[in-house]
């Protein structure tokens, strides 16, 4: 059995790429916190490589952001090369089926935008003939 589900943040934005093929694919980096100490002896964030293929890795590229909060599924692949000087290396990547968008980031001055990380510091419109209620009378 191979899968994995995580939660973490963006550690970059999401780059679209395209295959010879001409299908879209889509890589991205996360940051997930590790249980336990956080200390020099105990256990810091892990950090992942993300792979997104289809719909999905282009939807990812457009509307993700860096820092945002992602939820991941999918499985491992890894990787083992020779380096040009000779090195031994291998990478473990993670080949995502399912990304679920989690919480948008916070700029200094507001939110981030989904679609090209721009403040949105607007006053929402205001017009004496909409209906608004108090959050409190909101029966949900």
């Amino acid at each position: 059995m191979n899968n994995v589900a995580l939660i973490g943040r963006l550690t970059r934005a999401p780059e679209l790429k395209h295959l010879p093929s001409g299908d879209p694919v889509c890589e991205m980096s996360i940051a997930v916190d590790s249980a336990g100490d956080k200390g020099p002896d105990g256990y810091g964030p892990g950090f992942f490589d993300v792979i997104v293929f289809g719909k999905t890795g282009e939807n990812s590229a457009t509307y993700l952001v860096k820092g945002q909060q992602v939820g991941i599924e999918g499985r491992l692949r890894h990787h083992r090369w020779e380096s040009n000087d000779g090195t031994k290396r291998s990478k473990i990547e993670i080949l995502a089926n399912r990304v679920d968008f989690l919480a948008k980031p916070k700029a200094a001055e507001g939110e981030i935008d989904y679609r090209g990380a721009t403040p949105v510091n607007e006053p929402a419109a205001t017009n004496s003939g909409d209906f608004s209620a108090p959050d409190d009378d909101i029966p949900f």
